[in-house]
C-alpha cells in the first residue's frame, strides 16, 4: 500500500503528499489549537496510541492503511484541517469498514 495521499493543489506533476507530511500537519494543528492527545482520543473514540501513530505516520496500531487513512481524515475534520483526497485504492479500503 502506498504511503502517499494525492494533493490536487500541486497539479498533476507533483500531486503526491507523503503520510509523514499529513502526520506533521495533524500534530501541528492539534498543538496550535491547544488540544492534548487524551482529549483528541476521547473525541475520536481512538486510543492515545492511535493518536500518536496518526501524528507519526505509523500504521502499527491500525488494522491496515485504509483504517489509518480514515482515522486521519476524521482527525483532520475535527481540527478543521483540510487534507488532500486519498488515491482511489486507499479510499476504497477506507470505505470497506
Amino acid at each position: 500500500m502506498s504511503h502517499t495521499l494525492l494533493d490536487p493543489s500541486l497539479g498533476k506533476a507533483g500531486s503526491v503528499i507523503h503520510r509523514s507530511q499529513v502526520a506533521h500537519r495533524l500534530r501541528a494543528a492539534r498543538c496550535a489549537r491547544g488540544f492534548d492527545t487524551t482529549e483528541i482520543a476521547a473525541r475520536l473514540l481512538l486510543s492515545k496510541q492511535q493518536i500518536s501513530d496518526l501524528e507519526s505516520g505509523n500504521t502499527a496500531s491500525f488494522y491496515n492503511d485504509g483504517f489509518w487513512l480514515r482515522a486521519a481524515q476524521s482527525y483532520a475534520h475535527l481540527l478543521e484541517l483540510e487534507l488532500p483526497p486519498a488515491p482511489p485504492s486507499e479510499t476504497m479500503l477506507a470505505l470497506e469498514l
